[in-house]
C-alpha cells in the first residue's frame, strides 16, 4: 500500500508549536463552483526541521511551494507529513512565530 500526497497551493501560515513545525497550505479546487469562483482548501502540514529551516529561510505567506508527503492521523487530526519541497519563489526571511 501506498501513503503519497502532493500538494501545490499557496503559504498561509507557517509557525512553530513545541518542537513542532507546522505549514497552513492554500490549495484550489480542481473545479468551480456554479457561480464560477474557485474554492480553496486550507491544509494543515507537519514539517520536519530541516525542511521547516528551508522554509524559513526563503518563504513568507502568500508564496507558492509544492509539498509531496504522507497523511498521518496526529491527535485525532489528519495532517500532511511534509517529507519533500520544492520551491516555487522565493523572497523573505525567518517566518517562524511561536505559537
Amino acid at each position: 500500500m501506498l501513503n503519497i500526497v502532493a500538494l501545490f497551493g499557496k503559504v498561509v501560515k507557517v509557525f512553530k508549536s513545541g518542537n513542532q513545525y507546522y505549514l497552513i497550505l492554500s490549495v484550489e479546487k480542481d473545479f468551480r463552483e456554479i457561480d464560477g469562483s474557485v474554492k480553496e482548501e486550507l491544509i494543515k502540514c507537519t514539517l520536519w526541521k530541516g525542511i521547516a529551516d528551508s522554509i524559513n529561510q526563503y518563504y513568507h505567506p502568500g508564496q507558492f511551494l509544492q509539498i509531496t508527503g504522507r497523511l498521518e492521523n496526529i491527535e485525532e487530526e489528519l495532517v500532511v507529513v511534509g517529507e519533500k519541497v520544492n520551491f516555487i519563489s522565493r523572497l523573505s526571511r525567518g517566518i517562524f512565530k511561536e505559537e
